[in-house]
């Protein structure tokens, strides 16, 4: 049964406290008061081309900590063990979940979302998709770097249902372009045992991740079921950074304070209708915890009955 998060009790923990770095960035520094230092850990967004692919590719495999998105959903899970009160809060996104695939394309076919399917391998994926040009309905949703295949653009359908859903709500914002590090992430799939030592560390690791995600407390980027928004692109131009922009307060509910600028306010009201409109089951935004310090992510988590916002 669904139950809906009390505002008040939302990261009422120390989030991610113990990550000292995530990718490239110290946070030994505060990011909330030293811009310099927020900047020096990223890759340049005004001259992509300096970026080289191990850099980008290293940036997206650490943006989270999949230990600390599965304990988010844990802490989620035991707050719902103590609380009575249905709710119908996340309908939206569990009716998408549960879409088998031959509905969800019948779906995208109505909405007329032009796609085709991709011509590499996307393990895990139940149905990748590749969408044209990045158009979901009034808003572009593209990835800021391009790589070759386009394997960070592959999305599964639901998750192409749910980024219509949401642009409808973003194009209401006057918002023309939703830019993001990454949707999909392949996991290689260990096959039999993990060598022992420092050999099968990375294979280890990914049986571990494939547990967690048959337990519905993984990472759904290794579904095509999510995606980390950094930048936001008004219609008039104006261009918002999540790490720049975002009016973060570590630990507090998303929506229950008033942004203290404009561009933070906007920012802050996408979250917030979003999420009133229940289409993701799991919505973190930079307060809840350093890996998450400088993007929105949002995703499906197919047959979870439970919805988080931090």
């Amino acid at each position: 049964m669904a139950l809906l998060w009390a505002a008040s009790a939302l990261c009422a923990w120390g989030c991610g406290d113990t990550l000292g770095r995530v990718g490239t960035y110290d946070f030994t520094q505060d990011v909330t008061q030293d811009s310099g230092a927020q900047k020096r850990g990223l890759l340049d967004e005004d001259d992509p081309e300096e970026a080289t692919t191990d850099d980008m590719e290293a940036e997206q495999e650490q943006l989270e900590d999949p230990g600390a998105l599965a304990a988010l959903i844990s802490q989620r899970l035991a707050e719902l063990d103590s609380q009575k009160t249905p709710s119908e809060q996340g309908l939206e996104a569990r009716r998408i979940g549960e879409l088998a695939p031959d509905r969800c394309l019948a779906q995208l076919k109505e909405m007329d979302l032009s796609h085709v399917r991709p011509s590499f391998e996307t393990p895990l994926v139940e149905s990748p998709l590749l969408l044209r040009g990045g158009q979901v309905g009034d808003v572009q949703v593209v990835p800021r770097w391009s790589r070759e295949p386009p394997i960070n653009q592959v999305v599964d359908c639901r998750l192409a249902l749910a980024l219509f859903e949401m642009s409808r709500v973003a194009a209401r914002h006057g918002i023309a372009r939703l830019e993001y590090y990454s949707i999909y992430r392949p996991l290689a799939v260990p096959r039999g045992d993990c060598p022992s030592g420092k050999k099968g560390s990375r294979c280890r690791s990914a049986k571990k991740e494939l547990a967690l995600l048959e337990k519905n407390r993984g990472s759904q980027h290794r579904r095509a079921l999510a995606i980390d928004i950094r930048w936001v692109v008004l219609k008039d131009g104006t261009r918002l950074d999540v790490l720049e922009d975002y009016d973060r307060r570590d630990g507090a509910p998303p929506c229950d304070y008033e942004a203290q600028w404009e561009k933070a306010r906007l920012l802050q009201n996408l979250v917030c209708d979003v999420h009133d409109a229940g289409i993701f089951n799991v919505m973190l935004t930079p307060n809840a915890n350093k890996a998450h310090h400088n993007h929105f992510h949002f995703a499906l988590t197919p047959g979870a009955d439970w919805h988080i916002l931090r």
